[in-house]
């Protein structure tokens, strides 16, 4: 039987197959904060495959990823809060199931997928934020995700928006979230 402990993704992949990785528990990958991660030499986290531990309370997710792969996060109960990089493509099902602790999520504008229950058994979330606008999510195949309640979605402003609805931005020094 072999045993990968590290394989090499090519700059070329566009579209990561579910569950490339499943049963592949000898992959060591490349440690960033609390995550290990596939990739290649020019980006070596291209792809986030796992959680460091299931007791981390939080991950700072690499810059260069691309995707989360299914189960990345699973059964990372104290995981308490969630920014995704931009340039984030795609969230796979399963991968933050049953973060029990997850509260807040900031969603890139660059997202375009995330896959089936991505966040299932999450009953604690309180707020998703994401980076673009109304008119950005209305024109991304996200628009056909299902946020639910659609009441914890705030959008991305400049500035204190004129139009009815949820925005918010970080604070001068990008660290706090400002909501209006």
């Amino acid at each position: 039987m072999l045993r990968f402990e590290k394989i090499t993704i090519p700059d070329s992949g566009t579209e990561i197959s579910s569950y490339i990785f499943r049963h592949c528990d000898n992959l060591k990958g490349n440690l960033f904060d609390n995550a290990y991660y596939m990739g290649n030499k020019e980006n070596p986290y291209f792809v986030l495959i796992k959680a460091k531990d299931y007791d981390i309370t939080n991950c700072e997710i690499h810059k260069n990823t691309a995707y989360i792969i299914e189960d990345a996060f699973r059964f990372c109960e104290c995981l308490t809060e969630l920014a995704m990089p931009d340039g984030l493509i795609s969230i796979k099902g399963y991968a933050f199931m049953s973060c029990t602790q997850l509260k807040h999520i900031i969603l890139p504008k660059s997202i375009k997928n995330i896959g089936s229950h991505a966040f299932y058994h999450c009953n604690n979330i309180k707020k998703v934020y994401y980076t673009g606008t109304i008119k950005d999510l209305s024109n991304n195949p996200l628009s056909e995700y299902k946020f639910r309640p659609f009441n914890k979605l705030y959008y991305y402003s400049e500035k204190k928006p004129i139009t009815k609805g949820k925005f918010w931005h970080y604070d001068e020094e990008m660290k706090s979230i400002i909501e209006w």
